[in-house]
């Protein structure tokens, strides 16, 4: 049970990455309204315990989406050096949109290798042989 909680909570960090991102991006501010309320930013973290359970509950789903974290992960901690020494201090709308579309094809891409069956299952999801 450890480890499906542990794949999970990796798992979920690009998701909620993505889930704060999105909910920034929707404009809640409509006409002449003087005072903005955000109804999606207060009720997100109920959005992002379903994910976490529904990763816990499915293994074989939070452990493909561990291995797209851990994608997400190398591939930042290589890609934002690189995007700044590139010219990320001159142009950092231009370095984050950049960086943006490097962590989603990671992503991506973890989640594809997941799903090719070209990883193991994690120590805990095999059989025991005796």
């Amino acid at each position: 049970m450890p480890g499906r909680v542990i794949a999970a909570l990796l798992g979920w960090i690009p998701i909620a990455v993505a889930l704060a991102a999105l909910t920034e991006a929707v404009p809640v501010c409509g006409g002449m309204a003087t005072v903005c309320s955000d109804p999606l930013t207060g009720g997100i973290w109920v959005v992002d315990l379903a994910v976490i359970a529904l990763l816990v509950v499915i293994p074989r789903l939070g452990w493909i989406a561990a291995i797209g974290s851990a994608a997400f992960f190398v591939v930042g901690i290589v890609a934002t050096p690189v995007l700044l020494v590139l010219g990320g201090t001159r142009t950092p709308t231009g370095t984050a949109s950049a960086l943006t579309v490097v962590l989603v094809v990671a992503w991506l891409a973890g989640i594809a290798l997941a799903l090719s069956g070209r990883v193991d299952l994690p120590p805990w999801r095999r059989r025991r042989v005796r």
